[in-house]
């Protein structure tokens, strides 16, 4: 897909939204069946979206350094005019300046404090980067807006096997890989700054459980996704399209259920270690790969697996309002999608076949 660029000019910083923090009034809603999780949801008739074309606002090459090669970006996030890089297979942090000129390496592979293990997700939290880690014995590390190691975070978590991380000003949220390891199945640790657990909460979806006790394929789909925004934690898990939303005291208040008309719900296929039957499977139907409360109602993004192309696939879904969704619309990504930085701005990963990345974020509104 062709995007022309607006303006070479536009300032990277300025087109990033900030999303609010404010509590939502949020009501449940519950309609129809859900085959592919707990909960019910109810599956927008194509009608009711729209279909939209992103639009290109900022294209950034990440250009190496002497000494440096950046493998993939796995995740990025924007702190005081630095561009922080996760390089997920080489295992480094890599810091940029907004034109994509290479600065320094944050963090590399090592045991030792500021060192990599396993890391999976960045998280931006006022002037500071924090990156969660599944296997380091610190599982959250932070570094200053300059890239400079400043110390571990939530001093008590060890091996956090958590595959998200939201921070808010008093408490942070974890979503674990391993929901057998959780009290009553939940998925959701909530957290205070000294790390001691304060409240768990979001039930291991039931198509999960159900796997895991067949030997299924969908066992092993285990992605949670957590948000904060002001007194509430969102919940979401990859194998069904329904957001759970939680208080502080783990207790759910509520739930987003409203599905694109694209998505279909996994049916599980019992246990292979073949790629090709694992491709085949994913292929079969759609995951929820992101998914972001916003002031004024929800943005998602879905992954499929794509035989034809053999890569992923990506596609936005938003709306307007949650226990009536208005305003709905969908768009086909380019790249991969490593972070929804406000309710119609996506940033996405494209590499080239030169072995170029690029960062480049994008407008998805009608």
């Amino acid at each position: 897909m062709h995007l022309p660029i607006r303006s070479a000019r536009l300032s990277f910083a300025a087109l990033v939204l900030s999303m609010a923090c404010a509590p939502y009034r949020l009501a449940s809603q519950s309609v129809g069946a859900s085959p592919g999780g707990s909960g019910s949801y109810s599956l927008l008739p194509q009608s009711a979206v729209a279909e939209v074309e992103p639009r290109l606002l900022r294209s950034i090459v990440l250009r190496d350094g002497k000494a440096e090669r950046l493998s993939m970006a796995s995740d990025a996030v924007l702190v005081s005019g630095r561009i922080f890089v996760l390089d997920g297979v080489q295992r480094k942090l890599l810091v940029y300046d907004t034109l994509g000129s290479f600065i320094r390496r944050a963090a590399d592979w090592g045991d030792a404090d500021g060192g990599l293990s396993s890391p999976v997700r960045l998280v931006d939290f006022h002037d500071s980067v924090f990156v969660l880690d599944v296997t380091h014995h610190n599982a959250v590390s932070a570094f200053d807006s300059e890239g400079r190691y400043i110390g571990a975070r939530f001093p008590n978590l060890h091996e956090a096997s958590a595959s998200s991380l939201a921070i808010g000003n008093t408490i942070a949220a974890f979503g674990h890989l391993d929901a057998s390891s959780r009290p009553g199945r939940t998925v959701v640790a909530i957290r205070d700054w000294q790390g001691r657990e304060v409240s768990a909460g979001c039930p291991s979806a039931d198509a999960y459980l159900q796997s895991e006790q067949r030997d299924g394929m969908l066992a092993h789909f285990g992605t949670r996704i957590v948000s904060i925004r002001g007194n509430r934690v969102f919940c979401a898990q990859a194998i069904t399209p329904v957001v759970a939303i939680l208080d502080l005291a783990g207790s759910t208040v509520g739930q987003i259920a409203v599905a694109p008309p694209f998505y279909i719900a996994p049916k599980d296929i019992g246990e292979s270690r073949n790629q090709k039957t694992v491709l085949e499977f994913q292929s079969r139907w759609t995951a929820l790969h992101d998914f972001a409360a916003t002031p004024q109602g929800f943005a998602s993004i879905y992954s499929r697996y794509d035989l034809a192309n053999k890569q992923f696939s990506y596609r936005w879904f938003a709306c307007d309002g949650v226990a009536t969704p208005s305003n709905c619309r969908t768009s086909t990504l380019p790249g991969t999608p490593v972070r929804i930085m406000a309710p119609d701005m996506v940033l996405t990963v494209v590499q080239g076949k030169d072995g170029a990345i690029t960062l480049t974020l994008l407008r998805v509104s009608r």
